[in-house]
């Protein structure tokens, strides 16, 4: 009996010792894993910067992208609704046309030419590139000016880029009225009759000179400038 008693304790010392090793190695790998979880956590932080970083550096080369977009059409303007004859076109067809609608507007233009391919179905818009970015100011802000176009059914816009264009889409389905004067925005809720307020975006990029294109034709529209473009050719309005 004595002997029964000292194997049933030995053997339960042994299961004993037995449990006690398994769960020291269970405690072992539960310790290892959780070394590996903060491996694998760290490597996800890791990653998670360095993807913050590459998107700040995304963000600051679009940025710059954007403004530099905006800087080339900074002298540019857009008008819809100018007829399109069937036939050919050529440049100084679209000077003459621009300064026949803005006869009492002394400019100096570097370029016209329809955007967009042909489609018979539809009018193309026009782009006009002024020289001097105080003229482009001083029409796509005269009142006057988009009326007496307006009852000719043109309209003129001024040369956007596609996130400015995105931008005020958006604010008008909010119920702003929204519009851009170079790199400002300027918003005011529809129906208020304060001053906009102006939301400054970027640079302007300076204000006031010319552009050179260097691509040089001398229109002479007879109001007493030059319309030097660089392709060479003399063209007379007949306005003077």
């Amino acid at each position: 009996m004595e002997n029964l008693i000292i194997d049933l304790g030995r053997s339960l010392s042994r299961q004993i010792g037995d449990v006690s090793h398994e769960v020291k190695s269970v405690s072992g790998t539960l310790v290892d894993i959780q070394e590996q979880i903060q491996l694998k956590e760290q490597a996800i932080e890791d990653i998670r910067q360095t993807t913050q970083k590459i998107e700040n550096r995304i963000e600051c080369v679009e940025d710059k992208l954007e403004k530099q977009d905006i800087l080339l059409r900074r002298d540019n303007v857009i008008l819809h609704g100018i007829p399109e004859p069937l036939n050919f076109e050529t440049e100084e067809d679209l000077v003459f046309t621009f300064v026949c609608l803005l006869n009492k507007y002394e400019l100096d233009i570097s370029s016209a030419y329809r955007l967009e391919k042909r489609d018979d179905s539809k009018t193309r818009p026009v782009l006009v590139r002024l020289v001097r970015n105080r003229d482009k100011k001083a029409l796509v802000s005269s009142k006057q000016l988009r009326d007496a176009l307006r009852k000719r059914s043109v309209r003129l816009d001024d040369d956007l880029t596609a996130n400015q264009k995105k931008t005020l889409n958006e604010l008008r389905d909010e119920g702003f009225i929204a519009y851009f004067r170079g790199t400002r925005l300027y918003t005011r809720r529809r129906g208020e009759s304060a001053s906009p307020e102006r939301i400054v975006v970027g640079n302007s990029g300076g204000g006031g000179g010319g552009s050179n294109t260097g691509v040089g034709n001398n229109y002479n529209t007879g109001v007493g400038n030059n319309y030097n473009t660089g392709l060479g050719n003399n063209y007379n309005t007949g306005l003077g």
